[in-house]
């Protein structure tokens, strides 16, 4: 819920932002670029220093007087709860305010079509790392499927097979610090902006392909939901009329053409129709999708044709978001650019599908800085977010 905020939070955000994203900076610096007045801008420091969020660090240059003294964030002084729920695992990291690790907690979630077992789990996590913590700011909480970004709920998810899960409400029971809750690429999008690729850049989308496909949405420096938070959803786009039935109940959605899972399909099926390939050397249904991309590196003829014909589709995809929102960057992460680069280097070879303006050649495209650890990066920038546009309160 938006909490109106005093004309002294609203400094004291600003000079946090200038000090989080440029630091270290003097309190000068900080005079010039916000126009304040010496005596606020030193008010709103001490109170900073005071809070330990802040901290003077070294001595800047003379500019004929003394060597200012510099300052940055304090990013050990709080902690923040990442949290990824995925068909595989439940994760749930502790991250400074610079979302560098701390701990982590991992466990694999094989009952994930069973909202009541998976919350239950969850919940546990969160309350036995968040009890090794003393100043915990909250809990961010990266989740696949259709997400009210306001309540937290899940509103459909259909590898979960889950419809109108509160996962909000029941992962807030007992806590005493917010709980935020997003679909997952949204999270990954916020999360790069924050401390990956899209570092500050103001209009971006993010494709994540993993086991599905989606976007996240990034608008005028904020996260694009749409009016029934189902911006993003590009993994349901038709870009293979006819093709491979998608687990939406549509057929050629380019999830059922290019995500991790259906490449592995697609191989999976031409091996046991006898498709010479080195990857025949042993159970198809083992094949996995680091198998293929290595097979592709070295010249496979089917895991070459695999990969360019889901590179293609992507490629669509791409230029698809560029007509549609006028992005400066489209950012590619999840499994399927994690492990090799094989996937985007082959994306870079097309131009942008179907995208009709000259300016989409200036548009970057570029990888993932985040890693495996994307989604939980994301989720804790939820809470981050928040908790510097509130000027360091939770």
């Amino acid at each position: 819920m938006y909490r109106p905020r005093s004309i002294l939070q609203q400094h004291t955000a600003r000079l946090l932002r200038i000090i989080r994203e440029d630091g270290p900076v003097t309190r000068v610096d900080l005079a010039q670029r916000t126009g304040f007045d010496s005596a606020t801008v030193t008010k709103i420091t001490k109170a900073l220093m005071r809070k330990r969020l802040i901290t003077e660090t070294a001595l800047g240059v003379s500019t004929g007087g003394r060597r200012p003294k510099l300052l940055e964030i304090n990013p050990d002084v709080r902690t923040v709860l990442g949290v990824n729920v995925d068909q595989d695992y439940i994760t749930v990291q502790a991250m400074n305010l610079a979302a560098q690790p701390q701990n982590t907690r991992r466990i694999a979630n094989s009952d994930f079509r069973h909202p009541d077992k998976v919350l239950r789990t969850t919940q546990k996590l969160i309350a036995q790392l968040a009890a090794e913590y003393e100043h915990v700011i909250g809990v961010g909480v990266a989740f696949p499927g259709i997400i009210n970004s306001e309540t937290g709920a899940c509103a459909y998810n259909a590898y979960f097979g889950w419809t109108d899960v509160p996962v909000k409400t029941v992962l807030s029971t007992g806590m005493t610090v917010p709980v935020k809750v997003e679909n997952d690429a949204r999270a990954v999008a916020l999360g790069e902006q924050w401390f990956g690729a899209a570092r500050n850049v103001q209009n971006v989308v993010c494709i994540r392909a993993d086991i599905g496909v989606g976007a996240g949405v990034i608008l005028g420096g904020e996260v694009f939901t749409g009016a029934h938070d189902m911006a993003g959803e590009v993994g349901h786009a038709v870009v293979a009329p006819g093709g491979p039935l998608c687990v939406c109940g549509n057929r050629g959605c380019l999830e059922a053409v290019a995500s991790v899972s259906a490449i592995e399909r697609q191989v999976r099926g031409r091996l046991k129709d006898d498709f010479p390939s080195v990857l025949a050397n042993g159970d198809p249904a083992k094949v996995r999708f680091r198998d293929i991309c290595r097979a592709a590196e070295e010249g496979d003829r089917l895991a070459v044709r695999a990969l360019e014909e889901a590179a293609e589709y992507l490629a669509i995809a791409i230029g698809n978001a560029i007509d549609h929102f006028d992005p400066e960057m489209v950012l590619l992460s999840g499994g399927a650019f994690a492990g090799s680069d094989y996937l985007y280097q082959q994306i870079l070879r097309h131009e942008p599908k179907g995208s009709f303006w000259q300016s989409a050649g200036d548009v970057k495209i570029e990888r993932s800085r985040l890693g495996e650890d994307c989604e939980v990066i994301g989720a804790a920038a939820l809470i981050l977010k928040d908790f510097f546009a509130a000027g360091g309160n939770p």
